[in-house]
């Protein structure tokens, strides 16, 4: 008897794995919910009110088109966009991370993810990220971008 409890209690738990694991597999279009630990992860930005309430409403909206098309480029870059411009890095560092997945062509989505890294003190990523937006194309703005940052971050270069 106490072998087939044991067997019971073992086939329940591979159960309950499988399913757990079943989630994470149907859960690989949305964006995750973690942070990034060692880095800015939020900050407070002085927003004026009726500003923050129409960059909320866009927000919501493109969250709502996501909702319906996870893989809509549009809406994957105003959601990082409004995100950074509301001081929630790590959310935006998110969807700006899916928009690469989605379509690692794209310099402007480069420079956007470079751009919330060097906000979150994370210049490593930033500096690999302007590096890859100017292998894409050779926006004059980004090479500002990644030589201020040398510059500032890591004047041995």
């Amino acid at each position: 008897m106490k072998g087939r409890t044991r067997l019971i209690v073992i086939i329940i738990g591979i159960i309950v794995i499988a399913l757990v694991a079943w989630q994470w597999t149907r859960d690989t279009d949305t964006v995750s919910t973690r942070d990034y630990p060692g880095f800015v992860n939020h900050i407070e930005i002085d927003i004026p009110e009726d500003v923050r309430a129409q960059w909320e409403v866009g927000l919501r909206t493109e969250l709502a088109v996501l909702e319906q098309d996870p893989e809509n480029l549009g809406s994957l870059q105003a959601v990082a966009v409004l995100n950074k411009s509301m001081g929630d890095l790590a959310t935006a560092r998110r969807y700006a991370e899916r928009y690469i997945e989605v379509n690692a062509l794209n310099p402007t989505a480069w420079v956007i993810l470079g751009d919330i890294a060097w906000d979150m003190e994370d210049y490593e990523t930033a500096e690999s990220s302007y590096v890859k937006a100017i292998s894409l194309s050779t926006d004059e703005n980004v090479f500002f971008k990644l030589e201020r940052l040398w510059r500032e971050q890591f004047p041995e270069r």
